[in-house]
């Protein structure tokens, strides 16, 4: 599953999700996100939070754009964040290494720092895989 495939299976995709760490096994080609979801019911007035951990294999980079010099939020605290597939401009502008047709993929924008985290993959997971729909 690609990582758009598995946040079009989540109750809110990232939308308002926060980073609450990373890990990255070079030897694994793996990287591991770990989230506060939003597993609300939409239109339900008040979030309901659940951790889950993204498992990306296949890693093919991992790309984090530092925050603008005089940040709009606290960076010392934990931002939400919302997903996208990456798009062609955030490829050239962030000078992210060309991948293969059997890779994806995909740009976390995280909003209290005005910056973006940019990785490819070959799949990815979800644990616990509960959280999908």
């Amino acid at each position: 599953m690609t990582m758009e495939e598995l946040s079009n299976r989540l109750p809110n995709g990232l939308h308002d999700a926060y980073l609450l760490g990373l890990n990255v096994d070079y030897t694994k080609c793996e990287l591991r996100l770990e989230l506060k979801l939003d597993v609300s019911a939409y239109p339900q007035g008040n979030p309901d939070y659940s951790v889950g951990t993204v498992l990306i294999r296949g890693l093919r980079y991992l790309v984090i754009d530092g925050p603008p010099p005089i940040a709009p939020g606290d960076t010392s605290k934990l931002s939400y964040i919302d997903g996208i597939e990456t798009r062609p401009w955030q490829i050239d502008s962030s000078h992210l290494p060309p991948v293969g047709d059997a890779v994806f993929r995909y740009s976390i924008f995280m909003g209290d720092w005005n910056s973006y985290m940019h990785f490819a993959g070959e799949s990815a997971e979800i644990e616990p895989g509960d959280l999908l729909l």
